[in-house]
């Protein structure tokens, strides 16, 4: 959720987002953006489980 919130608050891009954050695949940050988007805020936090 706060790579979603810098990420707007900084209009930064993808690539920029995932460079400030270490994150290596940049689908990582896209695919929690869309959950955000479709599904809400509380979808980010649901286990998958197995």
């Amino acid at each position: 959720m706060n790579v979603l919130k810098w990420m707007k608050t900084n209009k930064a891009s993808y690539p920029k987002t995932a460079l400030h954050f270490n994150i290596s695949n940049v689908g990582t940050i896209w695919q929690w953006q869309h959950i955000w988007e479709t599904e809400g805020a509380d979808a980010l936090y649901r286990s998958k489980g197995r």
